[in-house]
Parts: C-alpha cells; sequence; structure tokens
C-alpha cells in the first residue's frame, strides 16, 4: 500500500472513531433532536407540502405574438424536431459512448462525453425563462439584399 494510501486509511479510521455514538438510546435520541432543524411545510389543507425547484420555469419555447400562424407552426415544428434530435443524440452518446463512429465522426476520438451530453441535455430540458422567437426584424439583422 502506498503511503499517501496508508495515511488517508489512517485518517479515515480515526476520524469514524472519534464520532463513535453514545450507547444509550435516550442520549442518541436527544443528540438526534437537539441538533436536527425540523421544519414542516403545510397547506391549507394541512397536508404536507413539498418544495418544487422548478417552480417558475419554462418548459415550453415562447414564440413572440409577431408571427402570424403560419410561422408559428413552422416554428413550433422545428423547434420541436431540435428537441427531439437533441434527446436522441443524448440518448445515441449515453448508450454507445465513444465507442460510437458518429460520436468520433462529431467529436474526435479524443473527447470526453460530458460536454456534448451537457449540451444536449440542455438544449433538451434547459428553463425557457427569458428567452422569446420573434418574427418581426427588430434590428433590421434579417433584411435579406435585394428585396
Amino acid at each position: 500500500m502506498s503511503p499517501k494510501a496508508l495515511a488517508l486509511l489512517l485518517l479515515l479510521l480515526s476520524a469514524t472513531s472519534s464520532l463513535a455514538a453514545p450507547s444509550h438510546p435516550a442520549a442518541i435520541r436527544a443528540r438526534d433532536m437537539a441538533t436536527v432543524p425540523r421544519t414542516v411545510a403545510a397547506s391549507a389543507a394541512g397536508a404536507a407540502t413539498t418544495y418544487s425547484w422548478a417552480a417558475g420555469a419554462t418548459r415550453d419555447i415562447p414564440i413572440s405574438a409577431t408571427c402570424n400562424a403560419t410561422q408559428r407552426a413552422e416554428l413550433a415544428r422545428g423547434l420541436s424536431e431540435a428537441v427531439a434530435v437533441a434527446e436522441h443524440a443524448r440518448a445515441h452518446i449515453l448508450r454507445y459512448g465513444t465507442g460510437s463512429g458518429f460520436f468520433r465522426r462529431y467529436f474526435g476520438t479524443a473527447a470526453a462525453t460530458a460536454e456534448p451530453l451537457g449540451w444536449y441535455d440542455r438544449l433538451a430540458n434547459a428553463d425557457r425563462t427569458g428567452m422569446l422567437f420573434r418574427c418581426d426584424d427588430i434590428d433590421g439583422d434579417c433584411h435579406l439584399p435585394g428585396t
């Protein structure tokens, strides 16, 4: 065993032995009750409620009212397909990893899977609050030459 591993093992053993609990059950209960804060959130009916970490998040991709019905339908379909492709790519990487020919083709042979997995997950599941797809050319960047 290496000296570093031995030192780590000794450190862990000394830490666990110093954390030994009292042997008397009443002492254990008293210690637990004194150190663990107890809070219970209740609804109006008195039932316990849970914390919703995604409260206020926008799951759908918002499309501006400046878009007509055809534009809205095209954008919604295209965005839905982009999410489906991102979910499929993420699932493919999770299944095949760096052994996939597709993975090697797009990310190389020395790439790790974590970064593309994270981006595909973000594309598929991110909070869309503050995002808006518009159909009007508010900044003039969409103007086509000759039109």
